[in-house]
């Protein structure tokens, strides 16, 4: 394969798309009630420390997350941690996918099977994958400038609408700190922040290496301000009970806009939300058989994506009986842990190792 390269515009809007991805479907950190917005914040801080640790280990050994943890750990015990993020990528591609299959479930496609939708989803993303991720940065550049646009006309209608109610951030941290920073370190450090973690297979092809943690930085600031804008809309719009109890409820929230003739947006919306989840799903499975070419050493990738595909297509489908089981395997193995674990607290440990390994040499 050809030596591909992306820049650091592409960088950026490839982690602020993948970053607002499905985040963007659910308020993140309604455990804090109110205070949601507060959680997306030190969420936010948390991610920038991991995040230096991310680009630092880039930086520091000039190649991917499999190459250096093969450098750090050693061949054995680095090529076990290696497979393992592997699986990991390999499973949040079909977690993410699922989450976008109920979407358009709920929202337009009622009839439509769950099987048919998620084959068709994932051979669109298999085709961009097979491209490369030059091909999908450049598709990212572009449509990160409708995705702000969009933005703009979508808090606009928001407040135009006359349905919001901002008292009902109100009070601020009524139950102290303890909770916000309990719901950020549990849930949201690791969905969607740390989430980008798939990016330390995408910096190698950065034309401006200098530049990683700097694009990374802005996006996730860029993402968190509008995680944080969309938590706040749905609040003041539907209120903390009514927000904790539906599926979707920045689409429900939209759904409610009315103003003269501009209303119905909902399949608009939903497709909307749906190319997000694209660019997130795409991203997952691009790390994964980037992260599998570098550890088996092959030339291509490419031979992989089908049999990958039909296991990320049955891995969709049986995760979780229904969507509440989906969203409670998440919320209470997933994110807490497994993610924790991968995203937070091994990187931390590879860092560790790396600086002592430095050091007695």
């Amino acid at each position: 394969m050809h030596r591909e390269k992306i820049y650091p515009w592409q960088l950026f809007s490839l982690i602020f798309i993948f970053e607002l991805g499905s985040a963007v479907l659910f308020a993140l950190g309604i455990q804090a009630k109110q205070d949601i917005w507060i959680v997306v914040i030190l969420s936010y801080l948390g991610a920038v420390v991991v995040a230096f640790v991310y680009t630092r280990l880039f930086y520091e050994y000039k190649c991917g997350l499999v190459e250096y943890l093969l450098k750090i750990w050693g061949k054995n015990l680095g090529s076990v941690i290696s497979f393992m993020y592997i699986v990991f990528f390999l499973i949040l591609t079909a977690v993410v996918t699922r989450n976008f299959m109920e979407l358009l479930k709920t929202a337009i496609l009622f009839l439509t099977p769950s099987a048919i939708i998620t084959l068709l989803y994932i051979a669109l993303i298999t085709y961009a994958v097979m491209l490369g991720i030059e091909c999908i940065a450049r598709m990212s550049s572009l449509y990160v400038i409708i995705v702000a646009v969009l933005l703009v006309i979508q808090y606009s209608l928001f407040i135009a609408s006359k349905e919001v109610d901002f008292s009902s951030i109100l009070p601020i941290l009524e139950d102290g700190i303890m909770l916000p920073l309990k719901t950020a370190f549990q849930i949201t450090l690791e969905f969607p922040f740390t989430e980008i973690i798939a990016f330390t297979t995408v910096y190698p092809m950065l034309s401006k290496p200098q530049k990683a943690f700097s694009m990374t930085l802005a996006a996730l600031t860029a993402a968190a301000v509008v995680i944080a804008l969309n938590d706040i809309f749905i609040i003041s719009i539907l209120g903390v009970n009514e927000t904790a109890r539906i599926s979707f409820p920045l689409y429900i929230a939209i759904t409610m806009v009315r103003i003269g003739f501009i209303q119905n947006m909902d399949a608009l919306v939903v497709i909307i939300l749906v190319i997000n989840g694209f660019f997130k799903v795409a991203i997952f499975y691009y790390a994964c058989v980037e992260s599998i070419q570098k550890l088996f050493n092959f030339k291509d990738y490419r031979f992989l994506l089908v049999p990958l595909s039909a296991f990320i297509i049955a891995f969709t489908m049986i995760y979780g009986r229904n969507y509440t089981e989906h969203i409670e395997l998440s919320l209470k193995i997933l994110v807490p842990y497994i993610q924790l674990f991968v995203q937070v607290l091994l990187p931390f440990a590879t860092y560790i190792v790396s600086i002592f390994r430095k050091t007695a040499c």
